[in-house]
């Protein structure tokens, strides 16, 4: 009786999950005002060797500290990792800094590049100029070509920018109008100013014909004085 020998296959799944994906970053509070103070904090659902080293990043840049004052600076997309597991980060945070109205505001942009950056180029993402609130993002570029950063809100609290925007033509175009009526008003008073001379001239001219008559009546002068003087105001009125 023979023996027979086979082999059988079959298939293994290995299911690999991100230790990164176990990670949860959290910013509290997540919206704040320049100057008031934000706690990163980073929850894991895994077990972790004891105290672990936690590490944080701000659009990919290194963050030295979990508590800090803001600044505009800081606003942007927070993630954490473990660290020596730089590359399995947490799914990113939004921290969304407010300035106050009539606080400064300088949009700074670096870059690791070779070869070096030759210049930097600031853009607005909606297009919009009607408001300054809005996000914004700088795009680098050398002689290889260009990279655009991640964007970084910008939010002025307090102020309705759509009508502080606008306030300015609006005052404008009321100071233009006044002026117009003024010079308006100027020029039909000048206008008018003539006619009433001309008018106030004819009543003068016929008394002073009249007294002319009266003078030719008991001398007989000629009128000559007179007659000039009745002749440049016609050419007045003309």
């Amino acid at each position: 009786m023979g023996k027979t020998s086979g082999i059988s296959d079959f298939e293994v799944i290995v299911t690999v999950k991100r230790a990164g994906s176990r990670l949860a970053a959290k910013v509290k509070p997540a919206t704040v005002s320049e100057g008031e103070k934000v706690t990163l904090t980073c929850d894991t659902t895994c077990t972790l060797s004891d105290h672990p080293t936690l590490v944080w990043f701000r659009d990919g840049h290194s963050v030295p500290n979990t508590e800090f004052q803001t600044s505009i600076q800081d606003a942007g997309r927070y993630q954490c990792a473990v660290q020596s597991q730089e590359n399995l980060t947490s799914a990113p945070v939004s921290l969304n800094v407010q300035l106050v109205e009539g606080s400064s505001v300088n949009l700074t942009c670096s870059s690791h590049a070779n070869p070096a950056v030759e210049n930097y180029t600031w853009f607005k993402k909606d297009g919009t100029i009607h408001t300054v609130n809005g996000q914004y993002f700088c795009e680098a570029r050398n002689r290889e070509g260009a990279h655009k950063s991640t964007v970084v809100s910008l939010t002025i609290q307090g102020a309705n920018q759509d009508t502080k925007t606008f306030q300015m033509p609006v005052y404008i175009s009321s100071a233009a109008t006044v002026f117009i009526v003024i010079i308006l008003f100027v020029f039909l008073w000048m206008w008018k100013s003539p006619i009433k001379l001309c008018q106030k001239t004819a009543v003068d001219k016929e008394d002073d014909q009249n007294s002319v008559l009266s003078r030719r009546r008991t001398s007989n002068e000629p009128a000559t004085q007179e007659t000039r003087t009745e002749e440049q105001e016609n050419a007045l009125c003309a």
